[in-house]
């Protein structure tokens, strides 16, 4: 399975990181987009649940959402229609999990500046090549 878009937003659609190995990513309307769309099914999910995740699907690819509800992000990443689920599931926990621990305080005091964010990307470069 390979990487072709990943991103973290937060509920009002503010890009917090965006990955892509090949391209520079325009993302500020799909993060609008894919935030409004996990509002509305966040109406479906328990409340009680931390995490729940989603797919939607365009074209050839899939865009996988693992929704925090803890810190109120969501966590996408851009598969080919043929990438296991068991596989992408396991891609979006460990980002998850590592994007969290590394940014735990920024997230509970966030004030809006992103840049902070932007040095994910050496532990998601790594992440991916092993």
């Amino acid at each position: 399975m390979s990487i072709s878009e990943f991103l973290i937003i937060n509920s009002k659609g503010l890009t917090l990181f965006k990955f892509s190995p090949d391209e520079d990513l325009n993302t500020e309307i799909k993060s609008g987009f894919f935030s409004a769309i996990q509002s509305f099914a966040k109406t479906f999910v328990d409340k009680n649940k931390e995490k729940y995740r989603s797919i939607i699907r365009i074209g050839d690819f899939n865009y996988n959402f693992l929704c925090n509800q803890l810190y109120d992000i969501y966590f996408v990443l851009k598969s080919a229609n043929r990438d296991k689920e068991k596989d992408i599931n396991g891609y979006l926990r460990k980002l998850e999990e590592l994007f969290i621990e590394q940014f735990r305080m920024d997230l509970i005091t966030f004030d809006g500046d992103i840049s902070k964010f932007q040095r994910f990307k050496k532990t998601v470069t790594k992440f991916i090549e092993k």
